[in-house]
């Protein structure tokens, strides 16, 4: 941000749904500036982020202001968490299994990509020694509306005939 006679400008971010609310920027004249401003400063006034359709800026009365990059990203090291349909294909997210009684899950490259699945990756169960049964369970960034979704498709492949796949 640019201004050669604002002293303070308003963010404001609208949402359809739940209007807009402002952070206040202090800004320095005849310097370019950036600002970092965390999401949770607009949703912690109520603000959802799910649908916004517009910015605003306001500066101080009479001012002009000059904008340039206006992007979100996430910090470094923050952990991407999947989404449904897992595919297993992204670098970006963080597969990150849960193993229980001597189940162990893997991402790996897919050892049969032919047929109705050719995909570069897949999960690798393997279940060693433990219980009888033994699992893996992964954290999804939202929880699974059965209510939109009635159904569960999976590719299976497995060496071993007869092998037996619960859920």
């Amino acid at each position: 941000m640019w201004t050669m006679d604002a002293s303070q400008v308003s963010v404001f971010p609208i949402s359809s749904a739940s209007g807009e609310k402002s952070v206040d920027v202090q800004v320095v004249p005849g310097v370019w500036q950036q600002y970092d401003i965390r999401l949770s400063d607009f949703t912690d006034q109520g603000l959802s982020m799910d649908d916004l359709h517009q910015f605003k800026f306001e500066g101080t009365e009479g001012s002009t202001i000059f904008l340039d990059n206006l992007y979100f990203y996430k910090e470094s090291g923050t952990q991407v968490v999947p989404v449904l349909p897992l595919d297993f294909e992204s670098a970006t997210i963080q597969y990150t299994w849960n193993d229980f009684d001597g189940g162990s899950v893997n991402v790996i490259h897919n050892p049969q990509p032919s047929g109705i699945n050719t995909s570069s990756k897949v999960a690798q169960m393997v279940k060693g020694a433990g219980q009888t049964w033994g699992g893996s369970w992964i954290a999804l960034e939202a929880p699974i509306d059965f209510t939109a979704m009635k159904s569960l498709k999976m590719k299976v492949f497995s060496p071993r005939i007869g092998a037996r796949v619960l859920l």
